[in-house]
């Protein structure tokens, strides 16, 4: 069983507390601008983002 941190579905994305935001901040940075930059901003803010991220109906592991 996994505890999403954040979810994405459809248009509405959302996070739950200060870490969560970080991963919100990077899955969109992903998103918008592909892995090479979010793992690039990622070892520079020194976050990995991890935690599971519910999309739709099932989750996605939230590793860059």
């Amino acid at each position: 069983m996994y505890l999403a941190f954040m979810s994405h579905y459809g248009n509405i994305i959302t996070a739950g507390g200060i870490i969560s935001s970080l991963d919100l901040d990077l899955y969109l940075i992903k998103r918008l601008n592909g892995k090479e930059k979010t793992k690039a901003i990622s070892e520079q803010i020194e976050f990995e983002q991890h935690k599971p991220i519910w999309i739709n109906e099932g989750f996605e592991n939230g590793r860059i």
